[in-house]
């Protein structure tokens, strides 16, 4: 007796299994591209003059256009109706300019001490004299002292008052509490000059 033939029995191929999904992780490179493009753009959206519009500006730029062209058809002392005329209100602020300005006057005859003042950092000093207060040319010599008696500007003047030569100046630049020796056989004027 014969078997009947077997039938192969075609096996079912095995079930794949799902391949897992890789996770996106940017890698510094891309990062970095995108970076550069980026800076690329937006410093080209910002060159002056630039022909870059954003999106839904272009109505916008031909209005304002057309707006200068009408504008500068019209003569300037007619106001249009996109240009209405300017009202100023209140009083523009002035700008201070200093100027040196006389603080302390001191006159006298002969040598002479100042009482202490106070000067800022860069002040001047102005002298006179007259010629004709005594028979002959004569010294004007004047010391500047700090508040502690120290010497801050030995011969801030060293002069001889005589005919065209009757007044000075100097600029001293330490300031503080100070007062001034004049060394003198004759008639003087200082002036002692600030910025304000």
């Amino acid at each position: 007796m014969s078997l009947p033939p077997q039938q192969s029995q075609a096996q079912p191929p095995p079930a794949k299994l799902p391949t897992p999904r890789k996770s996106f992780k940017p890698s510094w490179l891309w990062l970095i591209t995108g970076l550069v493009i980026g800076a690329i753009i937006g410093y080209a959206a910002h060159i002056p003059g630039s022909q870059a519009t954003p999106a839904g500006t272009s109505s916008q730029i031909s209005n304002q256009q057309t707006t200068s062209a009408q504008q500068a058809s019209t003569p300037l002392d007619q106001p249009t109706r996109a240009q209405s005329p300017t009202q100023v209100t209140g009083t523009p602020a002035s700008v201070h300019t200093p100027a040196w300005t006389t603080v302390q006057t001191f006159t006298g005859n002969g040598d002479q001490k100042t009482a202490l003042f106070s000067v800022p950092g860069d002040w001047k000093i102005l002298w006179n004299c007259d010629p004709n207060s005594f028979v002959g040319p004569y010294n004007v010599q004047l010391n500047v002292y700090n508040l502690y008696g120290i010497v801050i500007d030995a011969n801030a003047i060293n002069a001889i008052c005589q005919a065209g030569n009757t007044s000075g100046g100097t600029e001293v630049h330490q300031g503080g509490q100070v007062y001034l020796l004049m060394v003198s056989e004759s008639v003087w004027k200082i002036q002692v000059q600030a910025l304000k």
